[in-house]
């Protein structure tokens, strides 16, 4: 009984032993043959960082430049990256369009609240300035004033200063300042409703790249395959 269990035990053994070496020789096989695939079908898996040119292109799409635009830079890229896996890449791409449309949003809303706040600034001292009235009609003020120099370089609310100017003593140095001002005013009027309006198309373009993303992601994806299979052909 003893030598029938000890048979049995090499047996068994020995046919551990076979399939490994089959498991081995196997395994060696496919290596020699990497990225075997189907007929017509290219392998692309590595993950493509997300970098300028797939920034570029989400920077077109919350732009809201034209569809065939964006597709091109999108077949360029494709077509010149060995590996490549598509749905990161798209995923890359609608993040960043995403994430610049809002970033549209914010920058046109900064500068209407910037034109908001220099108005401000300029309602604010005209009406000191008027306030220096109340004395009456008399030639000389009973006390001088000092006078501010508001100034906006290229009309950039970014580049907006004030400056102290000289004291102004007179009724009319004092009307004539506040003149000044009331025109300074109404030119910074008709920018800020400028600025309004860059807001509003923000924000509507923003509401449309959002809504567009579903077919924006399948269009990338249907081209980016297309060119694949261009190239595995």
């Amino acid at each position: 009984m003893k030598r029938y269990i000890n048979i049995f035990i090499i047996l068994a053994m020995a046919s551990i032993l076979i399939y490994s070496v089959a498991g081995i020789c196997s395994g060696q096989v496919k290596a020699a043959i990497p990225g075997k695939s189907e007929p017509g079908h290219v392998q692309r898996t590595a993950a493509v960082p997300c970098g300028a040119e797939l920034k570029g292109i989400g920077h077109m799409i919350a732009r809201g430049e034209p569809v065939e635009k964006y597709r091109g830079a999108w077949k360029d890229i494709v077509g010149k990256s060995k590996n490549m896996d598509i749905n990161s890449s798209i995923q890359c791409i609608l993040n960043e369009a995403k994430t610049e449309a809002g970033r549209n949003v914010a920058m046109a809303r900064a500068k209407v609240q910037k034109y908001d706040l220099i108005k401000r600034d300029l309602t604010q001292e005209i009406n000191r300035s008027s306030s220096a009235f109340s004395g009456g009609q008399q030639s000389k003020l009973t006390s001088p004033i000092q006078g501010k120099i508001y100034s906006i370089e290229n009309r950039n609310p970014d580049k907006f200063s004030i400056q102290r100017g000289g004291m102004i003593s007179n009724r009319a140095d004092l009307e004539k300042y506040i003149l000044d001002l009331k025109r300074k005013l109404n030119s910074l009027d008709g920018d800020a409703q400028l600025a309004n309006v860059d807001l509003q198309n923000a924000l509507q373009q923003q509401q449309q790249t959002l809504q567009m993303m579903s077919n924006i992601s399948k269009m990338l994806h249907d081209t980016g395959m297309s060119i694949i299979r261009k190239v595995g052909g």
